[in-house]
């Protein structure tokens, strides 16, 4: 079957939990590595608030289109588990409707409307750069 990426390319974007599978900013702020400008605004905003948060190492198995895949939410907080989402898909609905615990699903108007403007208003509009 031909493939629209090579392997090494795919494995770069294709998600899951290894550093710079997103497509977004990747880098790491304060020991914590963040996916994108979004989980990066989630971090500091947790941070600065002193909420209690860490990175999620573990994948879940979930059904999609008769393919068992997994899923890794991004954090875990406060008994919670944590997925920063930029947009909604089938895919996201199936992830979540098989989801075995409680999670916190925050998508990009949530991240718009909160965490995107106190970072903006406290560190300014090139908040990426506070990437280490």
């Amino acid at each position: 079957q031909k493939r629209k990426y090579h392997k090494e390319c795919w494995t770069k974007i294709s998600g899951g939990i290894r550093k710079g599978s997103s497509r977004g900013k990747s880098g790491w702020y304060k020991g914590y590595w963040c996916d994108s400008s979004y989980e990066l605004a989630y971090v500091i905003y947790n941070i600065d608030h002193n909420i209690v948060f860490e990175r999620n190492l573990e994948g879940f198995e979930y059904e999609f289109k008769d393919k068992i895949r997994k899923f890794y939410p991004d954090f875990i907080s406060e008994g919670f588990y944590v997925e920063i989402k930029n947009f909604r898909s089938e895919e996201t609905d199936a992830k979540i409707s098989q989801f075995p615990h409680q999670i916190n699903i925050f998508y990009k108007e949530y991240v718009l409307e909160i965490f995107i403007p106190y970072v903006v208003l406290k560190y300014g509009k090139d908040f990426i750069k506070l990437y280490e």
